[in-house]
């Protein structure tokens, strides 16, 4: 074998060397680059669940609210405020505060807001409140809101009450009357009312207020011949509301009719 043989053949197994190490640092290069990417899945995975786990508990908090709304008093709703707990290393902060309540038409009532006729519904003992779940931990934070709804109706009593009711009228007498929608704290709800005198009963009309609350109530009934009448009897009175979706309605209430 020729000198020349030999060379190529060191030259052969040179070239060799190189290229395994190349591979080696190629395939290392891989494995750090997969391993790298597969720290940043598990991060992002990690970072996922606990985004997830946040939404979570402020979901389960808005609804805990929303059933203090309904079955609890209304002043233990907005003792809420404020609030700042931990769970499993989340901080969950709490904002409940009360809003204003406006009638649909409110933007139609503005000529009438100085006369005290205005329907709009802005009592100071509102029924409705914001509620804002903050929750962060662990990397994460959510933030959630929703509105909280109806403090639970007087029990043991008719969630309705109705002021300066008479026993009894004189013929072409009147009364006004004012009903109130009150809750179980025996804070007044703002409610817009509807008045009726029940079919059958003695002759009288309710003429209700714009403002929603008051009517007038009078010893008469108008003919369709444009004639006023009084006639002795007894009338029954009803007045009703509806209050989230639900129909609220007074016993009925019995007025003696005079002539």
């Amino acid at each position: 074998m020729g000198p020349n043989s030999y060379g190529g053949k060191n030259s052969f197994r040179a070239s060799t060397i190189v290229e395994t190490i190349i591979a080696f640092g190629l395939l290392a290069a891989g494995f750090a680059i997969f391993a790298r990417l597969m720290v940043f899945g598990l991060r992002g995975m990690d970072q996922g669940e606990d985004a997830v786990r946040a939404t979570g508990l402020a979901r389960s908090e808005l609804t805990r609210l929303r059933t203090e709304a309904k079955q609890n008093r209304w002043s233990a709703l907005l003792a809420e405020d404020g609030s700042v707990r931990n769970v499993d290393g989340y901080e969950i902060a709490l904002e409940v505060f009360e809003r204003d309540i406006h009638s649909p038409s409110t933007a139609w009532e503005t000529p009438h807001l100085g006369t005290g006729d205005a329907r709009q519904l802005f009592d100071s003992q509102s029924c409705q409140a914001q509620a804002v779940v903050r929750v962060r931990g662990h990397g994460a934070e959510t933030v959630l809101a929703t509105l909280l709804h109806r403090p639970r109706l007087a029990l043991g009593s008719p969630a309705i009450e109705v002021d300066n009711l008479p026993g009894s009228l004189s013929a072409n007498g009147t009364a006004t009357l004012r009903a109130s929608l009150v809750s179980d704290d025996g804070d007044e709800i703002p409610s817009l009312f509807r008045w009726t005198v029940l079919p059958g009963t003695g002759n009288a009309t309710i003429e209700p207020s714009r403002n929603g609350r008051d009517a007038v109530l009078r010893n008469s009934i108008e003919t369709p011949f444009g004639t006023t009448i009084t006639a002795p009897g007894r009338c029954f009175l009803r007045v009703s509301t509806v209050y989230f979706g639900e129909e609220i309605t007074s016993p009925d209430m019995a007025v003696d009719l005079g002539s």
